[in-house]
Formats: C-alpha cells, sequence, structure tokens
C-alpha cells in the first residue's frame, strides 16, 4: 500500500508542475503577442516634392484589423527653406492631417500628424503600407523629414509617436527610416564633380547602397558630371534636373532610375570614348534621356561606314539628317536604303555613311531601353548562301557576348562579327579567340552580324540587363594552347586569320569554333585559310598530325610589298614545327625560327598562293604517323574505322560533358565497324586508341 501512496504522490506532483509548465507557455505566448509592435517610417516618393508614410508590422498580422489611430511629429532643419507641410491625396482610404503650424525650436521645425477616423486592414510581416503623403514647398528634393522622438515633440506639443489597432495603443512599435547616410541630395555649391563630399547633402559621395536625389538645375550653383566609375542604389531626377556622364564617365544604378526631366540624363561622346550607363531596375517618370554617338570622319577622306543602333525606344532615323541609311536584307544579303524619319527597330543594327564627312555627332532622344529585349524567331535564314542577321546593342552600355547568364540564343552560331573601318574589313570573335581586335564586348550603339545555323530557318536572339557591362572592364581570356594567328600586312594594313585546335572540333565547318571570313571589296588583302569550300577567319581543327595541310589564301587589291607574321608560337608543344609555303615561288619558311616572311604580290595572282605545313620533329614521333592513315566516320548510327594497316587497340565513345557513353576492343583488321543505337541524338566525342596512337573525333548521332 506505502508503495502506491508514494507512486500518487509522485504522479500528482508532476500532474501539477506540467500543469505550471503550461501556464508558464501560455503566458509566454500572451506576452511575446503583446511585444508585438507595427512600426511607422517616412521615405522619399516617386512624387517630386513628396514624402510617403508607411508602416508595417513585424510580425504576421492574421485576418483583418482596425487602424484605429496613428500620431506621429515630423521634424526637419529650418535651413532648408521649408517653413510648411499639407496633407496631399491618400494612397489608401485613410485620412492623416498636420495638427497646427509647424513649432520651430533649435534649428528645427517640428509639425504632429494625427489621423481622423480609421479603416480596416490587414498585411503580412514586414509588408509595407502607406497610409498618406504630404507634399512640401522647396527645393531639395529630400531634405531629411525624419520622425521625431525627443523630449521637446514629447513635452512641448505633444507629438508623441502611437499606433492603435482595434483601439490597441499597445502595439505601437518603433521608427523605421532611411539611413541618412544612405539618401544624399545634389546641392552642386562647389563644382560640377560627382565625386566631391561638399557637393551632397549631407557631406558624402553616394555609394551601391546610397540614394541620389538631383533637383532642378536652376536651383543649384552646378548640375553634377561624373567622369569615372560609379554605382548607386537608385537614382530620382526631378523637373529641370540634369545628370552627365561624360565620355569616361561610366555609372551603374542598381535599382530604379526615377526621371521626370527632359534634360534628365546627358551621355555624351567624343574621339576619346563614350558615356555608359547601366540600369538594373526600372526606369520611370515623365522625363526624357539624351544620348550621343560620335562618327568619325575617314582619315583618306572617303566613305566611311558605321555599323550602329539606338539605345532607346521608338528612335527615329531624323538624328542622322544628311547620311545615307542603310539595313541588311537577309534573304537577299543587300543592303536596302532608308528614308529619313523612319522608325528605327530596337535590337536592329545599321549601316550609315556620309561622302567625305567630318566629324560629326548625332543625338538620340527618349526613354532608354532596359531589361529584357528581343523576340522568340527574330532572326532568319532563307537559304544556305544567306542567314547573315545584322543586331544591334540596344542599351547604353557594353554588352558581353561571353556573359554566362542574360543571353538566349536558339540556333544561331558563336561567332560574332564587326565591321572594321581601319582596316575596311571584317573582324570576328568565337566562343574565346577573336581577330582584327574583335572581343566578346559589344560597345554600345554598336552593331554586329550573326548568323542562323545551317539547316535552320529561324532563330532567337534576347538578352537581359545581365549581359550589360562597362566597356573599360578587363576581359578575362583564357590560357588557349595550339593557336597560330597569322597577319598580313602591308606599310599602315594589316588583317588575321587564325588556326588553332581542340578536339572537339572537326575539320568541317563548326559553328561553336569557327568563323567565316567575310569577303570585302574595301580591304588592301585579306588573309583566310580554307576549310572544304568555305572560307574562314578562324578554322579550328580537332588535332595535329604529322604534315597537316591547311590552306592559306591571300586576296589582295593593290599590287605591293607584304609580309606574313607569325604570333602566339609559343602556345605549341615543343617538337612541332610550323612551314608556311609560297606556292608561287616554291620556298618554305619555318616559322618557329623565322616568324616574318616578306614577299611581293599583285592582283593577278591566285588568292591560294600559300599553305599551312605542321610537322613533328621530335625523336620517337613516326613521320608516317598512323593519325594520318585512320578514317574514323558514322553513318546511321554506326560508327566505321578504317586502317590501312590492322588496327590493335579499343574505341571509345564519349558525351560532350565527358561522360563514357560506349567501349569496346578493335578488332585486328582494318575494317572496324560499331552500332550505338539507343544514344540520344546530339554530339559525340569519339577517341580511338590504335597502337600508340590517339585519335579524337566529333561525330553527330541522329
Amino acid at each position: 500500500m506505502m508503495t502506491h501512496i508514494i507512486k500518487y504522490k509522485i504522479t500528482s506532483l508532476l500532474r501539477k508542475r506540467i500543469g505550471l509548465a503550461l501556464l508558464i507557455i501560455l503566458l509566454q505566448i500572451n506576452l511575446i503577442f503583446a511585444q508585438q509592435r507595427i512600426d511607422v517610417g517616412l521615405f522619399a516618393s516617386a512624387v517630386p516634392n513628396t514624402v510617403e508614410i508607411k508602416i508595417k508590422p513585424n510580425y504576421n498580422e492574421n485576418g483583418t484589423r482596425y487602424l484605429t489611430n496613428i500620431q506621429f511629429t515630423v521634424r526637419w532643419a529650418q535651413s532648408s527653406g521649408i517653413t510648411s507641410l499639407s496633407s496631399d491625396s491618400p494612397l489608401m482610404p485613410y485620412t492623416i492631417t498636420p495638427q497646427g503650424q509647424p513649432y520651430p525650436h533649435n534649428g528645427y521645425f517640428y509639425q504632429v500628424f494625427a489621423s481622423a477616423g480609421g479603416n480596416s486592414i490587414s498585411w503580412a510581416a514586414n509588408e509595407e503600407i502607406v497610409t498618406q503623403t504630404f507634399i512640401y514647398l522647396g527645393i531639395p528634393p529630400f531634405p531629411y523629414f525624419e520622425i521625431a522622438q525627443d523630449s521637446y515633440a514629447k513635452d512641448s506639443i505633444n507629438g508623441a509617436y502611437y499606433i492603435e489597432i482595434n483601439g490597441n495603443q499597445t502595439l505601437t512599435g518603433s521608427i523605421y527610416t532611411p539611413n541618412p547616410n544612405l539618401q544624399y541630395t545634389w546641392n552642386g555649391t562647389q563644382s560640377t564633380d560627382w565625386n566631391t563630399s561638399l557637393n551632397w547633402t549631407p557631406q558624402g559621395i553616394p555609394n551601391s547602397t546610397s540614394d541620389a536625389y538631383i533637383p532642378a538645375s536652376t536651383s543649384v550653383h552646378y548640375s553634377p558630371i561624373i567622369t569615372d566609375l560609379t554605382e548607386v542604389n537608385k537614382v530620382t531626377i526631378y523637373p529641370i534636373g540634369k545628370l552627365t556622364l561624360a565620355y569616361n564617365g561610366k555609372l551603374t544604378i542598381n535599382n530604379n532610375l526615377i526621371n521626370n526631366s527632359d534634360t534628365g540624363i546627358i551621355i555624351k561622346s567624343t574621339a576619346d570614348g563614350s558615356g555608359s550607363l547601366i540600369t538594373l531596375g526600372a526606369i520611370t517618370g515623365n522625363g526624357k534621356e539624351k544620348v550621343e554617338l560620335y562618327l568619325a570622319q575617314d582619315s583618306s577622306g572617303g566613305v566611311r561606314y558605321h555599323y550602329i543602333s539606338a539605345p532607346i525606344a521608338n528612335a527615329s532615323t531624323s538624328a542622322f539628317q544628311g547620311y545615307a541609311l542603310h539595313y541588311l536584307q537577309e534573304s537577299t544579303n543587300m543592303w536596302m536604303s532608308m528614308s529619313i524619319d523612319n522608325s528605327m527597330n530596337v535590337l536592329q543594327g545599321y549601316g550609315v555613311y556620309k561622302p567625305a564627312m567630318l566629324n560629326d555627332i548625332c543625338m538620340f532622344y527618349g526613354t532608354l531601353n532596359t531589361g529584357m529585349i528581343g523576340n522568340n524567331n527574330n532572326v532568319t535564314r532563307s537559304a544556305d548562301s544567306t542567314g547573315w542577321n545584322l543586331i544591334g546593342n540596344p542599351y547604353p552600355s557594353a554588352i558581353d557576348w561571353n556573359a554566362s547568364q542574360g543571353w538566349t540564343k536558339t540556333n544561331v552560331a558563336k561567332a560574332i562579327y564587326f565591321w572594321n573601318q581601319a582596316t575596311k574589313s571584317y573582324s570576328a570573335f568565337v566562343t574565346d579567340i577573336g581577330i582584327n581586335g574583335a572581343t566578346p564586348i559589344i560597345p554600345a550603339m554598336q552593331s554586329f552580324l550573326v548568323r542562323v545555323d545551317q539547316g535552320q530557318s529561324v532563330g532567337t536572339i534576347q538578352m537581359d540587363n545581365n549581359v550589360r557591362v562597362h566597356s573599360n572592364q578587363t576581359f578575362w581570356k583564357q590560357n588557349i594552347q595550339n593557336i597560330l594567328r597569322l597577319t598580313a600586312s602591308t606599310q599602315d594594313f594589316s588583317d588575321e586569320t587564325i588556326i588553332r585546335f581542340d578536339p572537339i572540333a572537326t575539320s568541317t565547318f563548326d559553328s561553336d569554333w569557327d568563323a567565316y571570313k567575310l569577303i570585302s571589296d574595301s580591304a588592301i588583302a585579306q588573309l583566310y585559310t580554307l576549310a572544304g569550300s568555305d572560307n574562314l577567319a578562324i578554322n579550328t581543327l580537332p588535332a595535329i598530325v604529322n604534315d597537316l595541310i591547311v590552306p592559306l589564301n591571300l586576296k589582295i587589291n593593290h599590287d605591293g610589298s607584304y609580309q606574313i607574321t607569325a604570333g602566339e608560337l609559343g602556345t605549341f608543344d615543343a617538337g612541332i614545327v610550323v612551314y608556311l609555303e609560297d606556292l608561287l615561288l616554291n620556298t618554305t619558311t619555318d616559322l618557329m625560327q623565322t616568324p616574318t616572311y616578306n614577299f611581293t604580290a599583285v592582283t593577278a595572282d591566285n588568292p591560294a598562293r600559300f599553305r599551312v605545313r605542321f610537322n613533328y620533329v621530335i625523336e620517337g614521333i613516326n613521320p608516317n604517323n598512323s593519325l594520318e592513315k585512320t578514317e574514323v566516320f558514322c553513318f546511321d548510327n554506326v560508327i566505321h574505322i578504317h586502317t590501312q594497316e590492322d588496327a590493335d587497340g579499343k574505341i571509345e565513345v564519349y558525351d560532350l560533358l565527358g561522360q563514357r557513353m560506349f567501349s569496346s576492343p578493335l578488332q585486328n583488321s582494318t575494317t572496324n565497324t560499331f552500332s550505338i543505337n539507343g544514344m540520344a541524338q546530339g554530339y559525340y566525342l569519339i577517341k580511338t586508341y590504335n597502337k600508340d596512337e590517339i585519335i579524337i573525333n566529333k561525330i553527330f548521332i541522329k
């Protein structure tokens, strides 16, 4: 019996303790609820001379609550010149009005605001609600109004801050307001220099987390000019305000641009460069932007062509009065003339020229392009011989063709082509390398050529703000191996072509690795290689084999003395030698020893005058390399391997991610076949190990 009594007492005590614990938990929950708060803050509005009053809970407010009352005191500096505040139309059915007149004290004005009536409201944690706005008369866009909680506000004018929900004032929270150091207003008292701290109120310089406010130019001594790389969070320009980007000025706005001035932003352009603006948020307001485009004269006094594009929406060709304007018709590969006062399409490139023109500056005036640009199926290929589309950079900043995000490129080859006025020929860039100065960085207002893939009738080019860069950014370049850069030159002219090697490539044209040579009738001389019937500016081959011959053509338009120079020879492994053969003079030059070959040429010469030959010259490598005697191809999903001697080795098939999909030994025969049915359609790499050699081929499985 005694044992049972003890168990009962212990059980009873445990129950009491559990009940007490539950009571404590309930009290804690009630305490937590009682501590829930609703905060209030003041923020600059996109509307000039307007301040927004926002409230937000710092907990999850479930269901509808009745906003009974709100009261707070606004304080601002008397030195701002603002002497009164007045209510504006509410942004929801609720009214907050000034109580009496502003009260001056110790260099500040104090103004009490209080609500009249209530309103049902429901919102989630940290969701902001604009309950009211007020307006002021004065020059500063946002003279740092704040909710006052000092003793003067509380004791002298009854301005204590509180919020009532369902009549419960205990839900009053804290004041949330932007850090004053993150909001800067241009005062322009010192100079035009954006980076002079005394030109800003408060004193300092806006940075990537700051909001910058630009008042009317009539209200400041100097308007701001940016002359270097600058980054801010948001920019607001008020009526008659002006912000200038000099030719070397580069501004990134991480959030929104709010422009209410017809002279809001001016982007300058000179012979030394053009200003650059990247907007990563929205562009709003009723203002406009001006973008200059510097067009240089031809040094010889002749016709100078420029391939341009519009950085604004609804651009007009009227910006090019006195110029001849053309667009490229893809279906015919012909330039079609345009009249003045035609609209210019966003993302389309145009050719402009003026005979014997002087240096000139043309002006685009309107709303800047930003965000996603381009529609589906917006580039075409009408026939095997066409497919060339002139695309224009649509932004007032450079774009990166190799950007990891922001591009949609469907059925479009990776190469891009630029008109090079200095040489009156075309530059090209593909994947990771370019000729004649081409890089993946496409300047603002620059147009460039792309080509829809062979076998396709339509393709898509789209882009968004992720592709945008400032043009002076350093481009990271891979350490490319096995590349031969050949340059044909005479006095003040040069033209380049490239031969390089990568096991993923093939000996025919690859849209991911090769670039066509676009022949210009205006160039003094043009150098290119051949892959079958294709003229290539950049020619990527799968592997270096002994006595590999690459045809090299030189087309010239003027008789004279020329030279061909080999560059980047140090990228080849030791033991590889590169020869330049002049078939007209029957000479061979070891470019590893003598990288420059001098000769004379006339227009009557056969363009197919040269060829490049690659050899192995180190001990242990058979000059009669079996690589040259091994043929690998795929037909109807069957791999065929033919050798002049009985094979001894194996075959492996990999997808382009490096995963091995198939492996089999080679039969001791000159003919081996392997069925690879069941693999998904696409490109694959075949590695054939035959005796002491490795042969790499790329195939396409249907």
